[in-house]
């Protein structure tokens, strides 16, 4: 991997193929923290919304894990709106579309 500094550019092929590589790893975040049974019975369109949400965070906040252990695709759309990072509302027009994604029925 690359580090990437100020000015960095890739090609759009290079970029698909670093997230093809990297989407693993956040797939096994994903099901450390909510447990790999879980996250199996989760539908394409949960998995996939969690899947940004990790790649974007690094991990899943607290309260997406406990809603995705606890609750129903209601309850983790509500916890991926409101979640407890910081920066919530800097992203709020993607967790809205996440959300949205995790609601409807794949």
């Amino acid at each position: 991997m690359i580090p990437v500094k100020k000015g960095s550019t890739e090609s759009k092929a290079d970029a698909i193929e670093n997230l093809q590589l990297r989407i693993p790893r956040f797939i096994g975040v994903i099901a450390t923290q909510i447990g790999k049974l879980q996250w199996m019975k989760l539908s394409q369109n949960e998995q996939v919304a969690l899947i940004d949400i990790a790649y974007n965070y690094g991990h899943l906040p607290h309260s997406v894990v406990w809603a995705c252990t606890h609750g129903d695709r209601e309850a983790i759309s509500h916890a991926v709106i409101n979640h407890e990072h910081d920066n919530s509302s800097i992203n709020e027009a993607r967790r809205k579309a996440e959300a949205s994604l995790i609601t409807e029925t794949a």
